[in-house]
């Protein structure tokens, strides 16, 4: 009877130190499907002293698994509830659970081999389940073609020493994710370890020794592809904050902005750039940062909330609140730094019912950052909800309860920092604000896991600022109106990019304060009003500050800050941006104006059918194109369609109905940002000019049109049939061209003062069906070559998978001009077909089939044995090095094939002496592992080969894009294996003998094998193993044999293992042992092959015998 301690906590916390390392499993909650089995586990019985208690065994899969990058065939099935991948460490002797990481040996046991630590482990219940006492372990292989999966469930299995039963099981799916689910029985987790464990530094805990009803529940576990999305992100890189509503930017891009409240500023000393400082508050007056998420409404009974966090003081100093989002008294929410250094997570359900994670203390000193995340799942059922508490990236505390599933409806906003309300839980809350700064906070609207906590703590982000203010504006306006200039606030030099934080613009003229204004996403107009003629000189600054002085553009190209204001002009109603190809959303109405000295309001001055002077001007850029038009119609009788003259004034008959004519259904074949100007020489000689604001026309449609290798050569569009493309990551090369909405190109894109810039991005994938998208790298706009025709070329492209894919076009900021996106991003023909760079043989080994001493050097195998252990893996690769899952058999055509060689030293031998398995390409990885390998004899003895290797070389003719190996090892075309054999050609030896017929007669048989000219003695055989069964008399009447048989020792039968039994009369038996086949020989000279047993003569009565007398002596008279 071992012993054993068990403690039993309602709330178990684990307090790591150190910074967790990158996970590659995630898991989250999913349905739960049960999966019926039909095999039993026979227990391996041996190396435990719990046979079928604490016992394993190893199984097939039936199809190939990658787990945490390596494929696996088998796996092992330890009775405890774990299944492990790899070496055998005795895991299934260590019946006491732990956290993760395992990094104890287990227990060891009489007569048993040491273990060592664990790695490569599936705990599903890792606790002291005990087969032996009752219940099944059952495993299966279900599904077809690469859709199968291995399913292993304990069902009713009690546990070693508490009550009740215990089902559960993980279900292994093909595509290298794997499920666990929980039946009904006592799975509770208050003795079980539940999570993955890859190594030491790679590890994902669901829970440790916590209560849990885990009925009817099921946990995906699946490696995460990029990052979970966000509900909303804060970064504070905003500069400062005047409490306005929206003015903290959720950079999530879902709108989620929020609001800073009391003495909340942004600093510069952040995390990642900036951070929301939130001083020291007590009061009932909320500081902090309103998210203005609705806690209940927005993200739900599920969900996630991580930030990093630096205390002005030391933890452990005082109580301070770090969220909330309650607004009713014992209806909680929140996350509280307690006094002694804990963290306390609370929620309560719309029933009343709290459930609290606390961890243990933190001692953490002030000024240091920390990462903090909290996760929540509440569900109805017997301790169904969970609450987590992780810092640093490890689980510090998990709690499990009972509630009805649902938050109280009654929660408010999600405030940052402070509390959201007065109510504060008694002896547990705080009104205390955080008092230090955070940073980086990121919202979920699901349970995160381990994996997605690490990648928000190794998230970054660039430095968002305010290069410089811009005021554009188009050099004249009138003083009967007021004038409204553009004000951006600019990230970058040339404005490309502005800056989406709250800032306030104040504005002078001719150094006079004018007005201020404030404003978000980066752009704003600002109406200036000057009711007599003259020249402003306009100026401002930004706030937070810019880097450099405010720059003003007229019609964002020239660099003038004078606007010049007159009595007389042309008033022009705003025209919105356009689409290129489609009608303009309004007609283009413009009206000759002058200021009413009575009145000062602009006052018509033109009616009737008058002649105008019209031109279409380019403003950027800065030359309309050759091809580029702009018709319109006049609202008149006859809606006669005209062509808008470009550069140059042209005459046109207008009609000014009501002291304003109308250029109807006007539409622009290019893009570019335009302004329509307007003159007329009046009769008393005075020319009346002006023009309309400026508007951008953006393209119709984005797309690909062209993909070429960087010789130039063309794209071939191929899927499984014809040429490639190029290698998988292999840079080439795509061209974008911008359309209208008849589909023709728009010349003027690409030459805009500011180039705008396109990329390319991965559309869909063709081919293979179902396979993975893989990683798209859009590569660079080419600046060095002028757009053309609408076209630019984008250089340095790459994807780094197997198979044709489709691209779509975008442009960089989506926008064109700052002010929208286009319309249409169709996909573009087939790009294809991306092959391996090349295959890389990524584990090899081979060993004897003869392995019985510890010194390798006496390891050796015979000829046509099958009993060579071998086993490889190749992986197919791109140029970057990773594996391309594309490559499969079945789903990708014309795959490698691989041929195995032999050679000692420089001696090539005949490959076809070899007999091994072939494998097939599953998710970019071709593996063979057998320990039932051999190479075959030939017509005469040869050898030995004392340094026979094995090597692999690409089937010429089965790869369709001729890829190989980068390097050749052995010889000159193939890949050595790891290892090397010492191949013999044996013999068996049966040896002539003689005895008296009344007395047994010992055998003599040895092993030889061919030294190169004769046989000798195998003085290495301590494997080959001979019993009396396999002996066998060719004589009548027939001898009888006996004896326990043994292996050969150093290649000779040991004394008196076999015998024959007393034949009792005189006589000669011819005798035979049946020997393995590689152990057969030409005995008689005259066999086709090597397929003749050992035979000896057995002479019986020519001796005396033994008289059994010590001493004779014979007296004579």
């Amino acid at each position: 009877m071992r012993s054993f301690m068990y403690v039993v906590t309602l709330l178990i916390i684990v307090l790591q130190l150190s910074v967790a390392e990158a996970a590659t499993y995630a898991f989250r909650t999913t349905a739960y499907n049960w999966e019926t089995t039909d095999i039993n586990v026979v227990w391996d019985q041996t190396q435990t002293a719990y046979p079928r208690d604490d016992d394993k065994q190893v199984v097939n899969l039936g199809f190939t698994f990658n787990f945490a990058g390596v494929n696996y065939t088998q796996v092992r099935i330890h009775a405890n509830g774990v299944l492990q991948f790899g070496a055998d460490t005795q895991f299934h002797r260590q019946f006491t659970n732990t956290n993760l990481p395992v990094t104890v040996a287990p227990p060891s046991c009489s007569g048993c081999i040491a273990g060592s630590q664990a790695d490569r482990l599936l705990a599903i219940y890792w606790d002291d389940i005990n087969p032996r006492l009752g219940g099944t372990v059952r495993y299966q292989t279900k599904g077809s073609g690469t859709n199968r999966r291995f399913v292993v469930s304990w069902e009713n299995v009690p546990h070693y020493n508490f009550g009740g039963q215990y089902t559960f099981q993980i279900v292994l799916y093909e595509n290298g994710e794997f499920v666990y689910q929980y039946g009904a029985g006592n799975a509770s987790g208050v003795s079980a370890t539940i999570g993955v464990e890859v190594d030491n530094t790679d590890y994902t805990l669901y829970s440790f020794d916590s209560s849990f009803s885990y009925a009817g529940t099921a946990i995906r576990w699946f490696k995460p592809s990029g990052e979970p999305q966000r509900l909303a992100e804060y970064w504070f890189e905003e500069g400062q904050w005047s409490y306005q509503p929206n003015e903290v930017i959720d950079w999530s891009g879902n709108g989620y902005n929020g609001n800073a409240m009391g003495n909340t500023q942004s600093t510069a000393d952040g995390w990642v750039c900036r951070a929301a400082n939130i001083p020291l508050n007590t009061t009932v007056v909320s500081s902090g940062i309103n998210t203005n998420i609705d806690v209940d409404a927005a993200i739900g009974s599920s969900g996630s909330i991580s930030f990093w966090y630096n205390s002005n003081v030391r933890w452990n100093n005082s109580d301070n609140q770090l969220f909330d989002a309650t607004s009713q008294n014992n209806r909680w929410f929140y996350l509280t730094k307690r006094s002694n250094g804990r963290l306390r997570f609370a929620v309560t359900d719309s029933n009343g019912t709290t459930i609290a994670a606390e961890t243990s203390p933190n001692n953490t000193n002030s000024g240091i950052w920390r990462h903090i995340a909290v996760t929540w799942r509440l569900a109805p059922g017997n301790n169904q909800t969970i609450l987590r508490v992780y810092v640093d990236g490890n689980l510090q505390s998990s709690q499990q309860g009972t509630t009805n599933g649902s938050l109280p409806a009654s929660l408010g906003t999600l405030v940052l920092g402070d509390n959201a309300s007065n109510f504060v839980q008694s002896g547990l809350g705080t009104l205390n604000s955080s008092d230090g700064r955070i940073d980086e906070v990121r919202v979920y609207n699901f349970e995160i896991s381990n994996a997605d906590v690490l990648n928000d703590m190794a998230a970054s982000h660039d430095c968002v600022f305010i290069n410089h203010l811009r005021i554009e504006h188009d050099g004249q306006g009138l003083t009967c109106a007021a004038e409204n200039i553009t004000l951006k606030a600019c990230s970058n030099n040339d404005c490309s990019v502005l800056y989406p934080g709250f800032v306030t613009a104040t504005i002078n003229a001719n150094g006079t304060n004018i007005g201020s204004t404030s404003f978000s996403g980066g752009s704003t107009t600002f109406a200036v009003s000057q009711p007599v003629p003259a020249s402003l000189m306009l100026g401002g600054t930004i706030s937070p500050a810019a880097l450099f002085p405010t720059q003003c553009r007229v019609d964002t190209g020239n660099v003038s800050c004078n606007l010049a204001f007159v009595d007389t002009g042309w008033l022009f109603d705003p025209i919105e941006s356009q689409i290129s190809g489609v009608n303009f959303n309004t007609g283009v109405r413009l009206q000759a104006v002058r200021k009413d000295n009575n009145t000062g309001a602009c006052q018509s001055v033109l009616t009737g059918t008058q002649t105008v002077e019209l031109r279409l001007r380019c403003v950027d850029p800065a030359s309309c194109s050759a091809d580029a038009q702009m018709q319109f119609q006049f609202r008149d009788a006859a809606n006669q369609s005209r062509q808008l003259s470009k550069n140059t004034f042209a005459s046109y008959s207008l009609n000014f109905s009501g002291g304003a004519a109308e250029l109807a259904l006007a539409n622009y074949n290019d893009v570019g940002s335009l302004r329509i100007d307007a003159q007329k020489t009046m009769a008393t000689g005075a020319l009346l000019s002006g023009s309309s604001n400026t508007f951008v026309v953006r393209p119709h449609t984005l797309a690909v049109v062209q993909a070429k290798r960087q010789d130039g050569s063309a794209n071939p569009g191929t899927t499984n049939t014809g040429v490639g493309f190029v290698a998988a990551g292999e840079p080439f090369n795509i061209v974008i061209e911008a359309r209208n909405a008849q589909g023709m190109p728009t010349p003027s894109f690409g030459r805009e003062a500011v180039r705008q810039l396109v990329q390319p991005v991965y559309g869909a994938l063709e081919y293979p069906a179902a396979g993975r998208d893989g990683l798209f790298n859009p590569g660079v706009t080419d600046i060095s070559q002028p757009a053309l025709n609408g076209q630019q070329t984008v250089t340095d492209v790459s994807w780094h998978e197997a198979g044709s894919i489709r691209l779509q076009a975008k442009l960089n900021n989506d926008t064109y001009l700052g002010v929208a996106d286009v319309s249409s991003k169709p996909l573009s023909d087939v790009i294809g077909r991306f092959y391996p760079q090349h295959f890389e043989l990524t584990a090899s080994d081979v060993q004897n089939g003869c392995r019985a001493s510890a010194d390798t050097s006496q390891h050796f195998s015979y000829m046509s044995e099958d009993k060579l252990s071998l086993s490889y893996q190749v992986s197919a690769q791109g140029l970057a090095g990773n594996t391309l899952e594309n490559y499969h058999t079945g789903a990708y055509a014309d795959t490698a094939q691989f041929l195995l060689v032999a050679q000692n030293n420089t001696q090539r031998l005949d490959a076809g002496r070899l007999e091994v398995n072939t494998g097939q390409w599953l998710q970019g990885v071709y593996s063979v592992t057998q320990t039932n390998a051999a190479f075959n004899r030939t017509a005469t003895p040869d050898g030995p080969y004392t340094n026979l290797q094995f090597g692999l070389q690409v089937l010429t003719g089965s790869e369709r894009d001729n890829r190989n190996f980068p390097l050749f090892t052995l010889g000159a075309d193939a890949v050595a294996l790891n290892g090397e054999v010492n191949m013999r050609f044996g013999r068996l030896l049966l040896q002539n003998g003689a005895g008296p017929e009344e007395e047994p007669l010992p055998l003599v048989l040895r092993s030889e094998y061919w030294d190169g000219s004769r046989f000798i003695v195998n003085q290495q055989d301590s494997c080959s193993v001979l019993t009396a069964g396999q002996l066998s008399s060719l004589t009548s009447p027939a001898l009888s044999f006996a004896g326990a048989g043994a292996p050969l020792q150093q290649g000779v039968l040991p004394a008196g293992a076999l015998w024959a039994q007393p034949s009792l009369v005189p006589g000669v038996w011819r005798i035979e042992y049946q020997a393995s086949p590689w152990l057969q020989y030409n005995w008689s000279g005259t066999a086709a092959g090597f397929d003749e047993n050992p035979q000896a003569e057995l002479m019986f009565g020519r001796f005396r015998g033994n008289p059994r007398q010590i001493s004779w002596r014979e007296l004579f008279q």
